[in-house]
């Protein structure tokens, strides 16, 4: 069965162990960011004064490398999204890829107020960017080494199951995030703006998650269908993501 028929049915396409994205690295991704921490060391040791340029350089080096890997995973098999790598990459390109951004592009009063709570120079964001760097080498070259070591040659990152039509995780995944965002936009929204004066019920507030699992199952999808539906999809995470920034929910912007 080919490759792409194979993606059509959330199927796993039957790899050799070095070749399966799902348990090791990407033959590019840890030397790249290998080069990123020599780069960050170098500049650290000699003393470039570089550090506006590599802190950017940095966060944008870790997230492509990291970005492109997920997108990998996610193409090779669809159900990748339920597995902790994928995550991994995804959770640190937001928080130590484009978060690590955001102190180069703020204004002066924002890095002020940023400043207020713990005060850091463009040096110490530059250091940040080492510890995260190895950080990330540290996690990938122990998965590579443990799969490696105890893995049997003939696994794959995700147990072989009978494949199911991507139409199944469409049909499941729109009304549960119609039901959470409708939660979540008709009456968690209103009521933290002051516009509704009654209690939320808990287990009202619970079913506003039924959206994170509705986002996972269009994923599963997407992922599945084509490039253009994942696109699709990030772009409706992001719309919801920057919605919750506007309204100062950090648990609406986490991965």
């Amino acid at each position: 069965m080919g490759y792409h028929s194979t993606r059509w049915e959330l199927g796993v396409r039957p790899v050799g162990r070095a070749k399966d994205p799902l348990i090791e690295p990407n033959w590019w991704e840890l030397p790249a960011i290998l080069a990123l921490i020599a780069t960050l060391t170098a500049a650290d040791i000699e003393d470039w004064r570089a550090e506006d340029t590599l802190n950017i350089l940095a966060p944008v080096w870790l997230s492509l490398a990291l970005g492109a890997s997920a997108l990998k995973m996610g193409t090779a098999d669809s159900r990748a999204i339920w597995t902790p790598l994928f995550w991994f990459r995804v959770a640190t390109l937001i928080y130590f890829g484009l978060g690590n951004i955001a102190p180069m592009l703020m204004n002066s009063a924002s890095l002020i107020y940023a400043q207020s709570a713990y005060f850091f120079l463009p040096a110490d964001l530059e250091r940040v960017n080492l510890i995260a760097a190895v950080g990330v080498a540290c996690v990938l070259s122990g998965n590579l080494i443990y799969e490696k070591l105890f893995v049997h040659a003939g696994a794959s990152g995700i147990a072989r199951r009978a494949p199911r039509a991507p139409g199944e995780a469409l049909r499941k995944g729109v009304p549960l995030l119609l039901i959470g965002a409708g939660i979540s936009y008709f009456i968690l929204m209103p009521s933290s703006m002051g516009l509704i004066d009654f209690v939320v019920p808990g287990f009202i507030a619970s079913l506003a998650m039924c959206e994170d699992v509705g986002f996972a199952l269009l994923a599963i999808w997407a992922f599945a269908r084509s490039m253009s539906a994942v696109f699709a999809v990030a772009g409706l995470v992001a719309v919801e993501s920057l919605v919750g920034l506007l309204m100062l929910n950090k648990s609406a912007v986490q991965p």
